[in-house]
Parts: structure tokens; C-alpha cells; sequence
């Protein structure tokens, strides 16, 4: 590739960066206030209400021309913008090196992008959208028909064998403890996931999955909460599409 490709990639993904941080923080306002969604109101500062315009919203750039800080109140954005921008522009330019650019990768890539959003509603909220679930199961199987690594079938046994797993334990476990110990939205994040990746590599995503949310349990010190195992399984995930 050359460098305007690395450029065009980076500045693609850092336009998706800008949107799931975005549409992340949407997912706490909306707990806030119901008149608040991914859709609407357009952006706006959260200090003094005003509607951002357009060139105000450009990844990266806008930030650096802003100096960190509103146009109309001078109240300063959040560095994490520029951080998920620059974090989302990278992955995207090593996945395009990663893999050819094709209509398949180009799937991949949006799965990818799908499964990070996963896994910071999970993170931050320990909540997975059931949507966004559906969305990458459908992707999946439709990733089955037309890529050789995984069937048609093998997809759809792992779709079924990710729900069923996890639902067994919690199962057991709430037999005898009364309570659930494996939140509703992991057994379709899993499904997903497998519907993705085949039934062959449901062990390896969750073992993966289960040593990454003890880590970030332990890591972010998170007494009394429960583990985002979600996270878990999408950084597992992840790391199994590139490295495999």
C-alpha cells in the first residue's frame, strides 16, 4: 500500500472512532434522559447546549484547530474523543494491512468495529446491545457464505452451541444460588461471536474471555461489581481474527 492508503484508512477509522465514543456516551445520557439518542438531538457541547456545525465535528483536526475547547463557551472536549479517533484510526490501518482489501475484509472490518462498541458498552455500563448482537450474527453467517475459513454450518452450530453454553451454566448456577450469574446479553454476544468465528473456537474465546475480565476486574479495581465478561469475549475475539 502506499502512504495515501494508510492515510485514507487512519482518517476512516478515526471518523468511526469519533462515532462510537459518541455513541457510547449517548448510552449514558439516554439512562438520563430519555429525549437524548444516537440519532437525536444532533452533537452538541454538553456545557452549554449549543449545536456543534459541521466542521466542528472533524475527527482529529477539529480538535487541534479548537485547541481542546468549545467554539462558543471555551469549556474544554474531552481528550478522550481525540484518543478513541486516533486508537480506532490505528486498529483500522492494521487491519487493512492485516488483510486484503475486499469486499469480505470490508465486512470483517465493520464486525470488528461492531465487537469494539460491544465491548465498551460492557466496560463502562456491563450492558450488551442485543442489537448490535443480532447485527454481527447475521454478518457472521453472511461472512460463512461467502469466505471459505468458516461454513455455513459451522457457523450455525457455533451460533446455537455459544447460546446454549452459557445459558447451561447459568443454568447450574442459578439453581443453586437463586440469582443469575451470567448476565442474558453474554449468551447472544457469544452466539455471535461463534456464529463468527465456528463452533471450533468456543473454547479459546471462552478461556480468553475469562482470563481478560478477571484481568480488567482486577486491573480497574472493581470491588463488588460484576466482570465484563463481554469484554472479555470480544477482546478474545479480536485478537483470535488476527492471529489466526
Amino acid at each position: 500500500m502506499f502512504l495515501i492508503d494508510y492515510l485514507i484508512f487512519f482518517f476512516i477509522g478515526a471518523i468511526f472512532g469519533s462515532f462510537i465514543y459518541s455513541f457510547i456516551n449517548r448510552q449514558s445520557s439516554e439512562l438520563e434522559s430519555a429525549n437524548i439518542s444516537i440519532v437525536s438531538p444532533p452533537s452538541f457541547c454538553p456545557q452549554c447546549k449549543k449545536t456543534l456545525k459541521p466542521i466542528m465535528l472533524i475527527p482529529i483536526f477539529s480538535y487541534i484547530f479548537l485547541k481542546g475547547k468549545c467554539w462558543y463557551c471555551k469549556s474544554a472536549i474531552k481528550s478522550s474523543y481525540l484518543f478513541y479517533e486516533i486508537l480506532i484510526g490505528i486498529f483500522s490501518v492494521a487491519f487493512f494491512v492485516a488483510f486484503d482489501a475486499s469486499w469480505v475484509s470490508v465486512l470483517k472490518y465493520i464486525v470488528c468495529l461492531l465487537i469494539i462498541i460491544q465491548i465498551l458498552l460492557d466496560y463502562r455500563f456491563l450492558l450488551l446491545s442485543t442489537n448490535i448482537s443480532i447485527l454481527i450474527i447475521l454478518l457472521g453467517l453472511g461472512l460463512a457464505y461467502l469466505d471459505t475459513k468458516v461454513s455455513v454450518i459451522d457457523s450455525f452450530i457455533g451460533l446455537c452451541l455459544g447460546y446454549t453454553s452459557l445459558w447451561l451454566i447459568n443454568f447450574i448456577f442459578k439453581t443453586f444460588k437463586s440469582k443469575d450469574g451470567i448476565g442474558s446479553g453474554d449468551f447472544i454476544f457469544l452466539a455471535a461471536l461463534c456464529s463468527l468465528m465456528g463452533y471450533k473456537l468456543i473454547g479459546p474465546i471462552v478461556l480468553g474471555a475469562s482470563l481478560i475480565s478477571l484481568l480488567i476486574y482486577l486491573v480497574s479495581n472493581r470491588e463488588k461489581q460484576l466482570l465484563p465478561f463481554g469484554s472479555g469475549m470480544g477482546i478474545a475475539t479480536l485478537s483470535l481474527i488476527f492471529f489466526l
